[in-house]
């Protein structure tokens, strides 16, 4: 009986053993995510560049509108950028349309220092005077697309 009562003992020991060394729940299985993922950017996006500002001098060496770049009274963008006028003195404007008749896009009215500045969003030619010398003072801003 001693006998028995000792396998009886080993069989609960190895039992319990076991018993206690289990987690007792379904093994998991690992997550697939099925959504397609992108492959990470090269780099950051890059910002694009401010647009280009071109200056015109408004009455320099006279009655006249001097392009920074062309030197000429024409003023050639592309479309999207700016034009600014300046005035290093003399009272003038820049005014849109064909001497002397403004057509309503842009006005600086008449000013003696100072600045004022367009943009253009589309391609055209754009002509301009000055309201106080008329033909005598005219310029053109040719767009590009």
């Amino acid at each position: 009986m001693k006998l028995v009562l000792r396998i009886v003992f080993l069989l609960f020991v190895v039992v319990a053993l076991a018993w206690c060394g289990s987690n007792h729940s379904a093994p998991t299985q690992p997550t697939v995510n099925m959504t397609p993922t992108r492959p990470p950017a090269a780099g950051p996006t890059p910002t694009p560049p401010p647009a280009a500002m071109h200056s015109v001098s408004v009455g320099m060496g006279g009655n006249q509108f001097v392009d920074g770049q062309s030197g000429s009274n024409v003023t050639t963008i592309s479309a999207g950028q700016t034009v600014m006028w300046n005035w290093p003195g003399g009272p003038h404007s820049t005014t849109s349309g064909n001497c002397c008749t403004p057509d309503g896009k842009w006005d600086s009215g008449v000013r003696s220092s100072g600045s004022f500045s367009q943009t253009f969003p589309s391609a055209g030619s754009f002509p301009y005077f000055c309201t106080v010398h008329g033909s005598m003072m005219t310029g053109m801003v040719m767009v590009n697309p």
